[in-house]
C-alpha cells in the first residue's frame, strides 16, 4: 500500500525546503546524517529515493497549477499578506486546494465563454474582407 503512493511533487519540495532552511520557520531543524534526506535549496534533486506522499495534491490543469506554484505567491508576498497571516506554529500561509480549483474554474469558463463573443464583434467590426481573413 505505501509503495503506490505518490511521490512528492517538486512545488511541495521547494515549499519544504524554503520552511527548513529559513532561521524563522524550521531553522535548519535536520542536522547529521538526515539533513539531506529532503534535498536542499542547492540540490533540490538529491533526495531519498523512497519518499512519498500521505495526501496527495489535487491533480490540476496547467492554468491552476500557475496560479498556485507562480501567481498565488507573488499576490500573496505584494497584496493579501495584509489580510492572511501565516499559521503561528508552522509559519506557512495555506491555501485550500478546492478553494482555488473553484476559482480557475470560474475564470477558464469566463474567458472560454468570452472568446466566441468577443471574435464575433470583432468580425463584424472589421469591414475588409482581407482583415477578415487575416491576410
Amino acid at each position: 500500500m505505501l509503495s503506490a503512493l505518490p511521490e512528492p511533487t517538486p512545488y511541495s519540495f521547494r515549499t519544504l525546503h524554503h520552511w527548513l532552511e529559513d532561521k524563522h520557520l524550521g531553522n535548519l531543524a535536520l542536522i547529521g546524517e538526515d539533513s539531506k534526506i529532503w534535498g536542499s535549496t542547492e540540490e533540490p534533486c538529491n533526495y531519498a529515493s523512497d519518499l512519498i506522499v500521505i495526501r496527495q495534491h489535487v491533480t490540476m490543469d496547467s492554468f491552476s497549477k500557475w496560479i498556485v506554484e507562480k501567481f498565488l505567491s507573488w499576490f500573496h508576498l505584494r497584496i493579501w499578506h495584509r489580510v492572511k497571516k501565516p499559521d503561528i506554529e508552522a509559519g506557512l500561509v495555506e491555501y485550500e486546494d478546492e478553494t482555488i480549483l473553484r476559482y480557475t474554474s470560474h475564470t477558464t469558463t469566463v474567458i472560454a465563454s468570452l472568446l466566441p463573443i468577443i471574435s464575433t464583434i470583432v468580425l463584424y467590426h472589421v469591414q475588409d474582407v482581407g482583415a477578415r481573413l487575416g491576410k
